[in-house]
């Protein structure tokens, strides 16, 4: 089972699902490879761009990761009413959950 995580700001709705990879991992080091897929929905009645993204991510020992910077893998997408991006990434985290 994935959990799901979703947020709706503006007419834009996020939805991000992480995985835990077992095989990225270094538990005896404790770095807990973690990927994600972003889903970008644009319901709004406007174009929106992806320009900046801040994420923070947090983790079951309280440890806060901030992920700043332009667009998303090299892209700023311009979404149209009804249109979607999505993308994968990961972060290596200190904590399994």
């Amino acid at each position: 089972m994935t959990n799901q995580y979703e947020s709706l700001t503006d007419g834009i709705r996020v939805t991000v699902r992480p995985l835990f990879s077992l095989a990225q991992s270094d538990l005896p080091d404790g770095e807990f490879v973690f990927s994600y897929q972003i889903r970008m929905e644009n319901l709004g009645e406007q174009a929106a761009q992806l320009l900046f993204r801040h994420w923070r991510i947090h983790d079951a020992g309280g440890e806060d990761q901030e992920v700043d910077g332009e667009g998303v893998v090299g892209e700023q997408p311009l979404l149209t009413p009804g249109q979607t991006h999505e993308y994968r990434s990961f972060c290596v985290l200190s904590s399994p959950v």
